[in-house]
């Protein structure tokens, strides 16, 4: 790869990774919306975040911060969307 073609393949992941931290936040803002209990929002965020920093730290010792970063996010928002739909049974349509 040329250094153009990777500061555009930096720019798109790094924008990919704040389009899926934007939907982490809207998710978050309407399950508070849904007044779900606390228990389950610490539940579902804190394990996904957990999730997210050993893989953004895992990334970053494969020397693929980036990689890491967007894997990371990824995983931490699929954890939550997944655990408040499966575990705690809200629809997906009430969601979005």
């Amino acid at each position: 790869m040329t250094t153009g073609q990777m500061k555009i393949a930096k720019s798109a992941v790094l924008t990919l990774a704040m389009l899926v931290a934007v939907a982490l936040v809207y998710l978050y803002a309407n399950v508070i919306e849904l007044s779900l209990s606390q228990d389950h929002i610490r539940l579902a965020f804190g394990k996904g975040i957990a999730a997210c920093v050993f893989l953004t730290a895992g990334g970053t010792a494969l020397r693929c911060p980036l990689t890491g970063l967007l894997a990371g996010i990824l995983v931490c928002y699929f954890f939550a969307l997944g655990y408040i739909v499966l575990w705690v049974g809200i629809p997906l349509k009430w969601l979005f």
